[in-house]
C-alpha cells in the first residue's frame, strides 16, 4: 500500500492541476499529499536518489507546472512587478548558495570517518546529487509559491484551505486520542514512529499520517491560528462558523497532548489580536535571536536552565525530555563547529558515536541538523529564505498595507521558527507559506488603468459620503466603516 501511494501520487497531483486553477492546485495537492501520504517510506529507483514523501510532492508540483504551463500563462492571475529588488537579490543569493553548498561540502569531506568498528564513508559525487535533490525538494515549493501565491487574495485562500483541511484532519486526531495512534499502521501496515513515545499518561498523543505526534501538534497550531485570523478578518455580522472552527481546533490541539504547540498557539492568538505594529515587532523579537541561536547557545546566553525549571513545574517527564535534547544539542554543536563552514555532509557524519561505534546522540532540532550537515554557509542560506521575508515586512509596510491574512502567515512561520529549535517540523506547507510571504514582500500587483476604480471599490468596500463629503470605506480586514479625510472637504 505505501508503494502504491507513493508511485501513484504524480497522477493524483496532475488530476488536481487539471481540475483547478494553478495556485489552488498547488495548495490543495500539497495539503493532501503532506497529510495522507506514508511517512518513513522510500522507493529506490535506478539512477535516482531514494524517493520519499517530500520528494514525490516536489515531483507532483514539477509535473503540474510542466503539463499545465499554458494554463498558467492563460490564467487570470494578476501580473506582478518586482518592487523590492534588494530583497529579491538577497533571496536569490541564498538560493544560489544552497545549490552550490553541496559541492563544497563534498570537496571538504573526501575522507572517511572511522569510529571504532564503524566506517562512515566520504562524501561522493552520488551523495552530492542526493543533497542537491533534497535541496530542490523545498526550493521548488518556495519558488512556485513566491510567484503564484504572492497576493493578499491568495493568502486568504491559503488560510481557508488550511482551516478546511484542519477540520477534516481533526476528526482523525480525535479518533487517535481516544483509540490510540493506529491509522498509519492500519492503512500502510507499519508504525511511522515508536508507539511507546506516544503514550501520554492515561491517554495517547496522535500521529495520524504525519511523522510524529509533534508534527501533528504543529499542524494543529497552524490551522488554529489560521482560524483565528479568519475570525478577526471576517465581517462582524457573519463570524459564527469561524468562531466555532477556531474554538474546536484549539480544543483538539489542547487534547492532543502537545504542550509546546499549545503554548505557542496561546501566545500567537494574543499577538494576532494586537495592533499591526506590535505584531511586526513581535516577529523581529523572535526572528533575530533565532538566526543567532547557534552563537547564543555556544556563548551560554540562552536561558535554558530557566526554561527547564519552568517545564519541570508543569511536567517532570517533559522537563527530563527537554534537558536530554539540550545535552544532545551541546554535543552536536561542538561536533558541528569542527567543520564550521560547509559542515560534515550526510551518512551521519555530524553525529556523536562512542568507541564501539554506537550512536550516542539524537538530532531533533532543524537548526542543528542543518548546521551540522551544511555548516554556517548552508545554515545562513537555508534560514535566509525563511526569515528575510518576515524581517522585510516592516519595510514593506511603508509602501502597502499588510492585511491580517498575510500577517497570519507571517505569525505561523514565526511560530514555526520557535518550534524548529527543539524539533524538526518544517513541512512542504511551511515552504509554501514562506514562498507566499517572499512573493508579497518582493512583488506588487501591476496597476490596470481601466480597472483601477473597480479594484479600489472591490478592495475597500462600498463608498459612502458623510455630510462633509468625507468618504466612508470598509476596512479590508474587519469590514468596519472608517472615515477618510479629503484634502478639500466640500459641504453638500
Amino acid at each position: 500500500m505505501p508503494l502504491l501511494a507513493i508511485l501513484s501520487w504524480p497522477l493524483i497531483a496532475l488530476f488536481f492541476f487539471a481540475q483547478m486553477s494553478f495556485a489552488r492546485a498547488l495548495v490543495i495537492s500539497t495539503l493532501v499529499g503532506y497529510l495522507f501520504l506514508p511517512e518513513k517510506f522510500e522507493v529506490d529507483l535506478p539512477g535516482l536518489p531514494p524517493v520519499d514523501k517530500t520528494l514525490i510532492l516536489m515531483a507532483g508540483m514539477l509535473l503540474g507546472t510542466l503539463f499545465f504551463r499554458r494554463k498558467v500563462q492563460q490564467s487570470k492571475e494578476p501580473k506582478l512587478r518586482n518592487q523590492d529588488r534588494r530583497v529579491g537579490q538577497i533571496l536569490n543569493l541564498a538560493i544560489i548558495a544552497l545549490l552550490l553548498a553541496p559541492a563544497f561540502t563534498m570537496l571538504s569531506n573526501r575522507t572517511a570517518v572511522v569510529v571504532g568498528p564503524v566506517v562512515l564513508p566520504a562524501i561522493r559525487p552520488w551523495d552530492f546529487l542526493g543533497m542537491t535533490v533534497e535541496t530542490l525538494s523545498f526550493l521548488i515549493p518556495f519558488l512556485l509559491a513566491r510567484r503564484h501565491l504572492a497576493t493578499v487574495e491568495q493568502h486568504r485562500k491559503v488560510l481557508v484551505s488550511l482551516v478546511l483541511a484542519g477540520l477534516l484532519y481533526s476528526l482523525l486526531v480525535v479518533f487517535e486520542v481516544r483509540f490510540s495512534p493506529q491509522l498509519h499502521n492500519w492503512v500502510y501496515g507499519y508504525h511511522q514512529h515508536s508507539f511507546l513515545q506516544h503514550i501520554r499518561g492515561d491517554g495517547y498523543r496522535p500521529k495520524v499520517f504525519l511523522s510524529h505526534g509533534l508534527s501533528v501538534g504543529f499542524w494543529l497550531f497552524t490551522v488554529t491560528l489560521a482560524a483565528f485570523a479568519l475570525l478577526r478578518s471576517h465581517p462582524q455580522h457573519n463570524r459564527g462558523l469561524y468562531f466555532l472552527s477556531a474554538v474546536w481546533l484549539f480544543g483538539v490541539l489542547f487534547i492532543s497532548k502537545n504542550l509546546a504547540a499549545t503554548v505557542i498557539a496561546l501566545l500567537l492568538i494574543i499577538v494576532i489580536m494586537a495592533p499591526r505594529s506590535w505584531q511586526l515587532r513581535f516577529v523581529w523579537v523572535i526572528v533575530i535571536p533565532f538566526l543567532l541561536y547557534p552563537a547564543i547557545r555556544q556563548s551560554g546566553f540562552a536561558p535554558t536552565d530557566q526554561i527547564t525549571q519552568l517545564t519541570e513545574r508543569i511536567s517532570p517527564e517533559r522537563a527530563q525530555s527537554f534537558q536530554f535534547r539540550l545535552d544532545n544539542e551541546d554535543q552536536l554543536l561542538a561536533r558541528a563547529l569542527e567543520k564550521p563552514v560547509f559542515g560534515w555532509g550526510t551518512w551521519g557524519r555530524s553525529l556523536i558515536y562512542n568507541d564501539r561505534g554506537e550512536r550516542t546522540s539524537t538530532s531533533d532540532g532543524t537548526w542543528i541538523i542543518v548546521l551540522g550537515e551544511s555548516g554556517w554557509i548552508g545554515y545562513l542560506a537555508f534560514f535566509t529564505l525563511l526569515t528575510v521575508p518576515l524581517l522585510a515586512l516592516m519595510r514593506v509596510r511603508r509602501r502597502k498595507d499588510i492585511p491580517i491574512a498575510t500577517m497570519a502567515l507571517a505569525l505561523i512561520m514565526t511560530g514555526n521558527l520557535i518550534y524548529l529549535i527543539p524539533n524538526s517540523a518544517l513541512s512542504p506547507i511551511g515552504w509554501l507559506m514562506a514562498g507566499a510571504l517572499a512573493g508579497f514582500v518582493q512583488f506588487d500587483r501591476e496597476a490596470d488603468p481601466e480597472q483601477s476604480d473597480v479594484q479600489e471599490v472591490k478592495n475597500k468596500g462600498p463608498r459612502q459620503y458623510t455630510r462633509f463629503a468625507r468618504p466612508v470605506v470598509q476596512d479590508i480586514d474587519t469590514g468596519i466603516p472608517q472615515t477618510r479625510s479629503t484634502s478639500n472637504p466640500k459641504r453638500v
